[in-house]
């Protein structure tokens, strides 16, 4: 008998666009479940997309964890190993820097630093516009419109 977990995987990298796995995985990462982003990682792996967009939406994740440089680092030099090395199992350096962006222990607010940012050049962000509801979504429509706004016609 096959496996379940076989077929289901199956299912879901065939049913979602390479974007649409980035988006749950950027989610995952944000939401820091460590088990998901792993997962949200191998179904893109799986399901053969261009490596490039991954890294990115991994270097952004990590980038994301603003208050703990020393954590931020490791999900990022895993990238930068999977950058360097040719070996055959590269591919586990990127669940590697998933499992630890969304995985390592956080202390306090790790958006904090983004509301800094924000504040001391005048942005306003989506969660003051919110009432101060959901301050890493509210960061997420920021980054988004800002990305949108340098993208042009």
């Amino acid at each position: 008998m096959a496996d379940p977990r076989t077929a289901l995987k199956r299912a879901v990298t065939s049913a979602l666009s390479g974007a649409q796995l980035l988006q749950r995985l950027d989610q995952s990462l944000t939401a820091t479940d460590a088990d998901a982003s792993v997962a949200w990682t191998q179904a893109y792996l799986d399901g053969g997309y261009e490596r490039d967009a991954l890294v990115e939406t991994l270097a952004v994740g990590a980038a994301k964890q603003g208050n703990d440089p020393h954590n931020q680092e490791i999900g990022l030099c895993t990238l930068q190993d999977y950058g360097r090395t040719s070996s055959s199992l590269r591919d586990t350096l990127l669940l590697a820097s998933a499992q630890s962006t969304a995985g390592h222990i956080k202390y306090g607010d790790q958006f904090e630093p983004y509301r800094r940012f924000a504040e001391a050049f005048g942005i306003a962000t989506d969660s003051e516009s919110a009432d101060g509801d959901d301050p890493a979504e509210a960061m997420l429509d920021d980054i988004e419109s800002e990305i949108v706004n340098d993208a042009g016609p």
